[in-house]
Parts: structure tokens; sequence; C-alpha cells
């Protein structure tokens, strides 16, 4: 990937912009670089209008944040998503939530759009990460998170690191067979 903007130290960087992008909700926040938040937004996740809307959308959350806050001192943006994530290529490649962002390269396609870094994460471990950062988990080194939003799914922090598995689904507790006639999860 070739890069056309200074990229800033991230010892330099004053903010980071996180956004969350469910199946029903897109929420995007500032937060400092001691944790706090600064500002937030959110609205619905127009998936019924397309990729290119929601795509549109993504970027125009950030970038309202970005001109609120100033570009100088942003960090990067990281965009926690439902389903699984090939971290390589930064792309979806299973989200029954998000089907209409399979297989397009949403990483680098965000990036691209806004001239800066972009790490794409599952939700859930994003949200894991969150716990061990700032949250319940700050003082723990092994942790399980369990969300439960439009899906049901789960992160796991082991020895202070994300524990991804196979395409990042170690933790996705959601899939796990409670009854083996049962109806089956979308």
């Amino acid at each position: 990937m070739s890069w056309h903007h200074v990229m800033i130290p991230v010892t330099m960087a004053e903010y980071t912009i996180g956004m969350d992008l469910g199946g029903t909700n897109l929420r995007a926040a500032a937060i400092d670089k001691e944790g706090r938040l600064l500002d937030k937004i959110s609205g619905a996740t127009n998936f019924a209008e397309g990729r290119e809307a929601v795509l549109g959308d993504i970027v125009a959350a950030i970038s309202k944040l970005r001109e609120k806050h100033g570009a100088v001192g942003l960090g990067g943006i990281g965009v926690g998503v439902p389903g699984f994530i090939r971290m390589k290529e930064g792309l979806i490649s299973n989200s029954n939530n998000l089907p209409y962002l399979e297989g397009v390269p949403i990483r680098d396609e965000i990036s691209r759009r806004l001239g800066t870094l972009v790490i794409l994460e599952n939700d859930a471990n994003a949200a894991a990460l969150g716990e061990k950062w700032m949250g319940a988990g700050r003082d723990v080194d092994d942790l399980v998170l369990l969300t439960l939003g439009t899906g049901i799914g789960g992160g796991i922090i082991a020895n202070g690191r994300v524990l991804r598995g196979f395409v990042g689904m170690a933790g996705e507790l959601g899939h796990i067979t409670v009854s083996a006639n049962g109806n089956p999860c979308v």
C-alpha cells in the first residue's frame, strides 16, 4: 500500500477514531490517548441502500469527527465489524449481519477515501481490547468478553493479547451448538 500523506507517529497522535459498524447501527467516537471520549456520532446502518451508501456513511461520520478535532492529531482509525476478518487482506469474509460487505477490501477502501491509517477488527475482539485497555479487564492479562447485540459474539484476551484463531474467530461464543436439532443461527 502506498501512502500519499505524512503518517503521524503514535507518540505524537492526540486522538484516534473508533467506528462500530453493526447490523443495525453505525457508531463512531473520537478518543484521546488517555481513553477519554471526546465526541461521538451514531446512526442507523442503511444496508438496504447498498454497499456504496454504507461506505459513504462510514466515511462521512469519520470525516465529521476528524474535521471537528483536527486531521493533524489523528493517529488512525479502528473499524470494528461483526464477522470473520481476513486481517492480512483487510476484508470481511463472512458476516451474516453485513453480507453486502463480504469480500470487499473495506479497510483499504476507507483508508483510500480518508487518506489515513485504518485497522479493521472483529467487533467483539475490539470490545475485548477496550475492556483490557480501559475497562473491567485493565488489571488482568486473561479475559473473555461476551457481546449481545444483533448477534452474539465474544472476544478472548490471553496473556494480554487478542486470541484470534482461524480467521479471527477464536472468541465467537455465539456459534456454540446448544441443541443439535435446534433452529440454526442466522
